[in-house]
């Protein structure tokens, strides 16, 4: 039984997320293949567009086994925290052989070098100079490769894919890990790149940001969505798409700018403060302006220009679902992830299950009583997933309700 395991968003599955589960089976023999998916709330500092469930079922239908949820804490977490918590998953289930992950380079030991390069000290100690001077992550990290000599891959470090697999990497050596990673080349349009190329051929590998796009642009034109999307998603997407329109989809961030506003309103310098991420002077400037502003979108433009090197929208969200820093460094000293939260299965998972039940080290949650086996660090990030589900929930019903 060969089990690959691929770490997803799914906001929405688009035709080389289908694409990538073919992969998984068809070039690598995959047996079953395991999702680890974010929730409500997404890496970037975003709301999924469509909720958890329904995006889990677009992973099935796409041909996965078993789609496990991400806890909130590391769906919000910057890169390194989002790796380490799904592939901590991946690790403490005990029945995945391989992670599998696209890239722009498409070659593993490529992907492999620069992991390694990044992971030494003279790289880290280089990255630090350049951090001093530039003041910008991803700068340095070019800047740093480029002066150790790696010209070829300070050109390529910063290419998402590519980022994210040498992430994978550091994260499956430091936890000690025994699984294999596999990469394939990345196809279609990069992953930021935010114009769908609908109008191209019958059928296009856009990225999720351009379909996230084009929905957006059609929906606030029309209340509608285009027909152009059909040829960015699979069809039974497409289809889950139309029947969840104006009831549960779409939802943007905007929808949730007056939650976010008023929560910093209402919070203190302190607590503030206390969430992963922030630091005093973000959290006073946050509060006191906050005040100022009748509009989260010129409050939001006005933070951006005082703090342009900082990814707002991610503490935008990790303010609104409490995401404590202490409570993240308590998770991560306890063990990272302390259950696996099903989401959706497939009709052939039972195996998988069944394996699960004997291999695990972390408890399996089906159903909402199967969490008394849950530790009690466990059940904070339950409570945690919770808080944030009921928040994402209130702000689509508030939206969509008649």
């Amino acid at each position: 039984m060969k089990v690959i395991g691929i770490i997803v968003e799914y906001n929405p599955l688009q035709n080389g997320h289908a694409y990538q589960i073919e992969v998984a089976r068809r070039i690598y023999g995959a047996d079953y293949v395991v999702l680890v998916m974010t929730g409500n709330f997404n890496e970037r500092g975003l709301p999924a567009i469509i909720p958890k469930e329904k995006r889990a079922l677009m992973g099935i239908n796409a041909g996965a086994d078993l789609v496990i949820e991400l806890p909130t804490c590391y769906s919000l977490a910057d890169l390194p925290g989002m790796a380490l918590g799904a592939i901590s998953i991946f690790d403490k289930i005990g029945i995945v052989d391989n992670l599998l992950f696209g890239s722009e380079l498409g070659r593993l030991d490529e992907i492999e070098e620069m992991s390694d390069i990044m992971q030494s000290d003279s790289y880290l100690m280089t990255y630090e100079e350049k951090l001093g001077e530039t003041g910008v992550t991803s700068s340095s990290r070019k800047e740093a490769l480029k002066y150790m000599g790696y010209d070829r891959y300070a050109e390529c470090i910063n290419d998402p894919n590519n980022l994210l697999g040498v992430t994978f990497l550091q994260v499956l050596k430091r936890i000690n890990s025994k699984i294999i990673p596999l990469t394939h080349k990345r196809i279609g349009q990069a992953y930021l790149d935010d114009t769908a190329m609908a109008h191209y051929e019958k059928a296009v590998y856009s990225s999720a940001t351009a379909v996230r796009r084009m929905i957006r642009d059609s929906y606030l034109k029309s209340g509608e969505l285009s027909e152009d999307i059909v040829r960015c998603v699979p069809k039974y997407v497409y289809d889950e798409l139309i029947s969840s329109l104006d009831n549960s989809f779409p939802v943007f961030s905007s929808d949730f700018y007056d939650v976010i506003l008023n929560a910093i309103r209402l919070a203190s310098v302190e607590s503030l403060e206390s969430i992963d991420g922030m630091n005093q002077k973000l959290a006073s400037t946050m509060l006191h302006d906050s005040n100022e502003y009748l509009c989260f979108r010129e409050f939001d433009r006005h933070l951006k220009s005082k703090f342009p090197n900082i990814n707002l929208d991610r503490r935008y969200y990790r303010i609104l679902t409490n995401q404590v820093s202490t409570d993240i460094e308590e998770y991560e000293k306890q063990g990272v992830v302390f259950y696996a939260s099903i989401l959706a299965e497939g009709k052939r998972s039972q195996p998988l299950l069944e394996r699960m039940r004997t291999e695990s080290r972390i408890p399996i949650v089906r159903k909402k009583n199967e969490d008394k086996y849950v530790s009690e660090i466990g059940l904070k990030q339950i409570r945690n997933n919770k808080n944030a589900d009921d928040i994402y929930t209130r702000v689509v019903i508030s939206k969509f309700r008649r």
